[in-house]
């Protein structure tokens, strides 16, 4: 799998060199911790490795759960995913969900 090629389908951009390090880490099942920039483009690169995975039938993890401080970045988030999970179709439908003291109901939790 190409992470370049992969994250330009994604994104429309080409990925950072972070971006491509961390993907790479993270889909050959290494832990990371992510610290960049506002803007920077981390949702992308938490986002991509399991998308990847799941289009490529990799063996990885069949949830992503995202943590967020705070509601608004959570709604927020949730759109983007959904435009990034509908841009890039993998080979099983996936559902994004929200969890917050607003919407504590999600089955999926």
């Amino acid at each position: 799998m190409n992470i370049n090629q992969q994250f330009h389908s994604l994104t429309n951009f080409s990925p950072r060199h972070f971006q491509r390090e961390t993907i790479s880490k993270i889909i050959n099942d290494k832990n990371v911790i992510l610290r960049a920039p506002t803007g920077s483009g981390k949702t992308e690169t938490a986002i991509a490795p399991f998308l990847f995975a799941k289009t490529f039938n990799l063996d990885f993890p069949n949830k992503l759960i995202y943590i967020v401080p705070l509601r608004t970045l959570a709604n927020s988030l949730r759109l983007r995913v959904e435009k990034l999970v509908k841009k890039y179709p993998t080979s099983r439908p996936l559902t994004v969900t929200l969890q917050t003291g607003e919407n504590p109901e999600d089955p999926r939790f």
